[in-house]
């Protein structure tokens, strides 16, 4: 059950350009001396300052909140429905099964009344908690503008709309 914000902990973030902070796995992770991990705050971003998911992390919230930006520009939906203007582009499937669920699904922190054989395969790590994690996903832009642009035809959404909807299930 969702804790509210006053109780938010940590922001997992999945997009294109409007969320893309420029996040490296492989970088520093989110802390109190920079809640988005790397680059530094408001990270590489493609508006002026931060962007939406900059102001959830350091304006709108009641507690520190780590931000794990995993969004990049230009992302499509998924790329069996609508292939992203860049090769290399993390789509919004990929960044969720080769980001999240391969780099922070199974680090659930334990809860201290769960019995460690009923928690499954949790993480001694534990760096994030369901109960006070938001996910947020801003995604479609990019879907639409290709769409129109390449097809002038939206009757593929209706295919783009069940795929994005199989990828929040993952999450």
């Amino acid at each position: 059950m969702w804790a509210g914000w006053q109780n938010l902990e940590s922001l997992f973030v999945f997009g294109d350009s409007w969320t893309s902070m420029d996040f490296r796995l492989e970088g520093e992770q989110p802390s109190l001396v920079n809640p988005i991990g790397n680059p530094a705050f408001p990270g590489d971003v493609s508006s002026v300052g931060p962007n939406w998911a900059g102001f959830l992390t350091a304006t709108y919230n009641a507690t520190p909140v780590f931000t794990y930006n995993l969004g990049v520009g230009a992302a499509t939906i998924a790329r069996s429905v609508v292939e992203p203007m860049f090769a290399m582009t993390y789509t919004f499937e990929e960044q969720v099964r080769d980001k999240f669920v391969r780099s922070y699904a199974a680090k659930v922190k334990q809860s201290p009344s769960a019995a460690p054989e009923t928690e499954g395969n949790v993480s001694a790590e534990g760096l994030w908690d369901p109960r006070t994690t938001l996910f947020a996903i801003w995604v479609g832009v990019v879907d639409i503008a290709l769409l129109v642009r390449n097809h002038n035809d939206m009757a593929i959404m209706q295919p783009v709309f069940e795929q994005y909807a199989s990828i929040v299930d993952m999450v």
